[in-house]
């Protein structure tokens, strides 16, 4: 049985329709959270034919070319045995943070090289948030990858909680200068992959609802790490967003079926 049970029982094409479909759902969702202005008509059309988009900048095009590449080398990861570690994260930012920066205090594949921070709302006013000091991120990363490596999903409830508890840490912790969004979206998704599960999907729609977990967690919080409590209502968030791709699977086996009786 393979990793990605979900595909199991498809013809070829169809499991390689799937595949594509999600990387092209993902990685124009993930970016345009980011602010990318591609749709997914767009990101499919770059994708498959290879052929700039009218309007687009350089920058937008090769943010999607960069996703879609650590898609599909987070996808060869999950399919092995190893464990993740620091090295393939610095891979997959290599990957991911594509806007070239010539300073040695934002590196690209490597951790943060100082302090940083984000504005958010609190009683609807403006805050500053401070995310754990540079000094800090090898060790909270190095203890993040000992709980992240110990995730092992076995039914659905335990996989959105993976997700939240993976996505929440990772980006409290902030341990690029860069790219900690896009980089959460995908790693927390890594346990499901290699568990049997198909990825969870925030569409640009969802960026204010998803954008609050993220912050409560990160203003309620002394530490880090999250438990199971913190994660529920995030959970239950991710459980609404993930009904797209369980959509895109379902009609793929029912194309399947419909083979199967013309035949």
């Amino acid at each position: 049985m393979s990793r990605f049970v979900w595909l199991d029982g498809l013809d070829a094409d169809l499991r390689e329709h799937v595949l594509f479909s999600l990387r092209v759902v993902w990685t124009q969702a993930s970016n345009a959270l980011e602010g990318n202005t591609f749709s997914e008509g767009d990101t499919l059309f770059f994708l498959k034919e290879g052929l700039t988009v009218s309007g687009k900048t350089l920058q937008e095009h090769l943010d999607i070319q960069g996703h879609s590449d650590a898609v599909k080398s987070l996808a060869e990861m999950a399919v092995g045995d190893k464990p993740l570690d620091e090295q393939d994260i610095f891979s997959l930012h290599r990957l991911v943070q594509t806007e070239s920066v010539n300073d040695v205090y934002r590196p690209v594949g490597a951790w943060k090289r100082e302090d940083n921070g984000t504005e958010i709302e609190e009683d609807g006013k403006i805050v500053w948030h401070e995310y754990p000091s540079y000094l800090q991120t090898p060790k909270l990363m190095e203890k993040w990858l000992s709980l992240f490596t110990a995730l092992s999903p076995k039914t659905r409830e335990e996989a959105l909680l993976c997700y939240a508890k993976a996505h929440l840490s990772f980006v409290s912790i902030h341990p690029f200068f860069d790219g900690n969004g896009r980089m959460a979206r995908l790693l927390a998704n890594f346990p499901l992959l290699r568990n049997g599960f198909p990825p969870i999907i925030i569409p640009r729609s969802e960026r204010q609802a998803y954008l609050r977990f993220c912050y409560a967690f990160q203003k309620a919080s002394e530490s880090p790490f999250p438990t199971d409590t913190d994660c529920a209502g995030f959970a239950a968030f991710l459980e609404k967003q993930w009904v797209e791709t369980w959509k895109i699977i379902e009609a793929a086996r029912q194309t399947q079926a419909n083979r199967k009786t013309t035949k």
